[in-house]
């Protein structure tokens, strides 16, 4: 996919969990993995938010629940990751 002239965004969420969405998700580029959970809402959430959003195109991001960051802190973070 990265070798091809298409644009994409990888997301390579933790563990998913059924539970409420709401909290708050470390985004991290693809080489700085981290372990971790993340809810179903959540990451959806995230999902539609790459769709809608080109500078997310050419990047890959590991999703984790982290209940540090306030709750909308992961979209600044999406924006600041370097491209692949």
């Amino acid at each position: 996919l990265r070798a091809s002239c298409l644009g994409y965004t990888i997301l390579a969420p933790g563990g998913l969990k059924d539970e409420p969405g709401g909290k708050g998700i470390r985004a991290v580029p693809r080489d700085a993995y981290r372990t971790g959970w993340i809810s179903r809402a959540d990451l959806a959430r995230v999902t539609v938010a790459c769709l809608l959003e080109r500078a997310t195109i050419g990047r890959t991001v590991t999703l984790v629940s982290d209940e540090t960051q306030p709750p909308e802190a992961w979209r600044a973070a999406l924006a600041a990751l370097p491209p692949d």
